[in-house]
């Protein structure tokens, strides 16, 4: 307020102070002053604020803060989070596929999932894809990306239905299902983690399974293996006059059978096989070969046929 309005409410507080005084432009500020702040409280305790309310997640062993690439990551403690920014995928060629998620399950790329840097684990989002305007719910049970360029890593199931899978990557904007996360069996007090009846014992230490898919010539080889190499590793391999495909390894029969059902309808049926690390390693090592035992059997053999 400047001195000139000053004097122009002077006389209006004229009658506030007793007759043949006249109060200076001082005084009339300092008894402003209490009563603007006093009316400004009174209008902002009539504004009622919402307080946003926090949703606290479970502790537990992902709730740690961890290093990687000298980078500090810690993990939000509530399920709360809108976030936006540039999307990708995970899966396939980068041996990925099977390995251990940070919450423990199995990444499979063929499943609806996502890695986070700091939600909790596990926890139901909304990735919407801002270019295409294309949304799905998605599960995030894993670690990453560990680049400040992204914020989120999606399966590749969940790249083709977003849209981004042949470009590699997306504009998106992400927020937390706070009520389907909660209603996780993770995610409910007392939950106890149970072991899978349908997954041997040992299973995952000890065994890997393998796509096995027959071809009849050799023109079509080369092409099945570029349409069947997005899936998992592939080698060509001759067995019993005919050229076959193998793809994997995987580390569960589950994983490999949901690849095996991917293979186009005009290609034989791919057969999944069951390999032990052990019998591998040891059919892997050549026996030695005694030439002497050979020459002499080689010689009686000789001397019985002269005889």
């Amino acid at each position: 307020m400047t001195i000139k309005n000053l004097l122009c409410i002077q006389p209006i507080f004229r009658p506030l102070w007793p007759s043949g005084i006249t109060p200076s432009i001082q005084t009339i500020a300092r008894s402003i002053i209490p009563v603007l702040a006093g009316a400004l409280m009174v209008f902002l305790s009539g504004c009622s604020i919402p307080q946003v309310t926090q949703t606290p997640s479970p502790v537990r062993s992902t709730s740690r803060p961890y290093v990687i690439k000298n980078c500090l990551y810690v993990p939000q403690k509530h399920f709360e989070l809108m976030q936006t920014g540039i999307a990708s995928y995970y899966g396939g060629k980068d041996g990925f596929h099977g390995a251990k998620t940070a919450s423990g399950e199995r990444f499979n790329m063929f499943q609806l999932s996502a890695a986070h840097k700091t939600l909790p684990l596990p926890s139901m989002i909304m990735v919407e894809n801002l270019e295409n305007g294309k949304k799905l719910v998605l599960r995030v049970n894993d670690r990453g990306p560990f680049s400040s360029r992204r914020i989120l890593d999606v399966s590749v199931a969940a790249a083709r239905r977003l849209g981004f899978y042949h470009k590699g990557y997306a504009k998106v904007r992400i927020y937390t299902l706070v009520d389907e996360s909660l209603k996780m069996p993770e995610n409910r007090p007392g939950f106890c983690k149970k072991k899978n009846p349908h997954q041997e014992q040992g299973n995952l230490s000890l065994y890997r399974y393998y796509i096995q898919v027959p071809c009849g010539n050799k023109k079509g080889i080369m092409a099945m293996k570029k349409t069947m190499s997005s899936w998992g590793r592939t080698h060509i391999q001759r067995s019993g006059g005919r050229h076959c495909i193998w793809i994997g390894p995987y580390s569960t029969q589950l994983a490999a059978s949901q690849v095996c059902q991917r293979i186009p309808k005009g290609y034989v049926d791919g057969i999944v096989c069951q390999h032990s690390r052990k019998s591998r390693n040891q059919n892997n090592k050549r026996p030695i070969k005694n030439k002497k035992p050979a020459k002499r059997v080689r010689r009686q053999n000789r001397k019985q046929a002269k005889t």
